[in-house]
């Protein structure tokens, strides 16, 4: 049985638990899933998406399909990733039409890099992004070079604070200096609680990200591992930090001292000093001394 979209549930709490129940579905809290009630916040979504025509599209956790059903009338090649197995049916029946949707099921954090090696790069990205793990998507995104040239979604507002935040901001962090070199990034504006069904707890924000040209080329595996190794101790100095990341080894940090400090890096500031340009310089001095490491990211 197909769903029109035309008559789809998308603004009404009420419809939205009746479509729900009647596919023997409900919502899952490990999955983040709030659906965006509001047409006029889905709306802004996509102006601000800046669709052209002929672009191929890429939608995070689309659930029910309510950003879906707009895009799909727009002249792109759609292809959305849901982790839901329930909802990927709904999906199904939603658009079994012809409409030109693509559905990828599974954890798009896992599933992305290899779609990418079977259709190629995205032009726009665009999703409702669960909370619990927005940050992973964007680092996903980082280590693995995503190219797309317009990224637009909704975040936790401390999140879109994190990646916005500046050199000496409290809520600047090794994050924050990943995206800022990575993306030009603007807040668009503020979600209330009511914009979603169920209702978070929290505030969501809608951003839009740019990719920056960077100065030199960084390999995103020396800025993810300079990075973390960079802001390991948040309220230990620099020279510190870097003493960590060679592990102690006193000859190879005297070394990296040395280059560090005739590079123009004042080793006895804290890492929050650095901006975002500074901090892919100094990594790049770092990869040079440190043992390989994991990616994960404070």
């Amino acid at each position: 049985m197909s769903i029109d979209i035309h008559n789809a549930p998308f603004d009404s709490p009420r419809e939205i638990l009746e479509l729900l129940q009647s596919n023997g579905l409900t919502t899952k809290k490990r999955f983040g899933q709030n659906f965006l009630v509001n047409n006029d916040a889905r709306r802004r979504i996509i102006e601000a998406l800046r669709i052209q025509g002929g672009e191929t599209v890429w939608e995070i956790g689309p659930g029910i399909g309510s950003l879906t059903a707009t895009l799909a009338q727009q002249k792109i090649g759609l292809t959305v990733f849901e982790i839901d197995h329930g909802f990927v049916r709904v999906l199904q029946q939603m658009f079994s039409e012809g409409r030109r949707v693509t559905i990828v099921e599974g954890d798009f954090i896992k599933t992305w890099p290899a779609y990418r090696d079977f259709a190629g790069e995205p032009d726009l990205i665009v999703g409702n992004l669960p909370y619990s793990c927005s940050t992973a998507i964007f680092l996903s995104l980082i280590e693995c070079g995503i190219s797309a040239k317009r990224i637009v979604c909704t975040v936790q507002k401390e999140a879109a604070v994190r990646m916005t935040a500046l050199p000496g901001n409290p809520e600047y962090s090794s994050f924050s200096a990943l995206c800022g070199l990575t993306w030009r990034i603007e807040r668009i504006g503020d979600l209330q609680a009511g914009s979603f069904f169920p209702r978070p707890r929290v505030r969501s924000t809608i951003i839009a990200l740019e990719p920056r040209v960077q100065s030199h080329p960084v390999s995103p595996e020396v800025l993810l591992s300079g990075t973390r190794a960079l802001f390991a101790g948040r309220r230990k100095t620099i020279r510190n930090n870097l003493k960590m990341a060679v592990a102690g080894d006193e000859s190879i940090a005297a070394e990296l001292y040395q280059e560090a400090e005739q590079s123009g890096f004042d080793l006895s500031s804290r890492p929050e000093t650095l901006a975002p340009e500074e901090v892919a310089d100094l990594a790049v001095i770092l990869s040079k001394y440190m043992p390989p490491t994991d990616n994960g990211l404070r």
